[in-house]
């Protein structure tokens, strides 16, 4: 049996909006006609998956693991706060983690345990702010991370200009999006060394917190680093 994962929006207007996650091993992280459902009916304050440009009512995975990360597009029309819960599960392992990630804030929450209500939020578009995450991560030093096929970690060294991008084996990273807080874009890198930790440099950068974004055969990932 699939397991299905049925998470609810709620907005500041009180529209509600339901997305469906499945996990069918015949399914990817990327975008997978039979799979995935475009989000058509799109409301004045809406939530979706998002692959890419593509904002979605229905994801199909195949697996999850402590580094699956589904990113979630956000809009509000009017200032005010949101809820995102757990609407319903179904065949899904009683000891499996789920939380809602602030990317802005870097906190995790147990959506198991209780509902998220997010801080008061201005009425506008939150693409890379919130995301659905299967883990609750711990500080582990880098040199001692062993990663998944699929893992991906993202870190500045100390003392460093630089931004180094540690990777499973079996992935590979076309290009690097690094994007401010107002959503701006600010750099963009095309990688093509694909051997060991991919470095780029940050010298010219402003010190601040930023959202990292990579297209991969894994589908989109992103993460948030800040840069001193």
């Amino acid at each position: 049996m699939r397991p299905k994962f049925r998470f609810g929006f709620d907005s500041p207007s009180v529209i509600h909006r339901q997305l469906l996650l499945t996990i069918d091993p015949n399914a990817s992280s990327a975008f997978d006609r039979g799979f995935d459902g475009y989000q058509y009916d799109t409301q004045t304050d809406d939530m979706s998956f998002k692959i890419g440009s593509k904002s979605l009512n229905i994801q199909g995975i195949d697996q999850i693991s402590q580094s699956t990360i589904l990113p979630l597009n956000v809009k509000i029309g009017t200032t005010g706060v949101i809820t995102i819960k757990i609407d319903e599960l179904e065949n899904v392992d009683p000891t499996q983690g789920i939380y809602l990630k602030d990317g802005l804030n870097n906190t995790y929450h147990d959506l198991r345990a209780s509902d998220y209500t997010s801080p008061q939020l201005w009425a506008g578009n939150y693409n890379d702010r919130f995301f659905i995450v299967f883990d609750d991560p711990t500080t582990l030093s880098n040199d001692d991370v062993v990663l998944n096929e699929d893992d991906l970690i993202i870190y500045t060294p100390q003392g460093m200009h630089s931004l180094n991008i540690k990777k499973g084996v079996e992935m590979t990273i076309d290009s690097i999006t690094l994007t401010n807080m107002l959503g701006q874009q600010v750099k963009t890198w095309t990688v093509s060394d694909q051997n060991g930790i991919i470095t780029v440099p940050t010298d010219q950068i402003a010190s601040g917190n930023y959202i990292v974004s990579m297209e991969t055969n894994y589908g989109a990932q992103s993460r948030k680093v800040i840069i001193q």
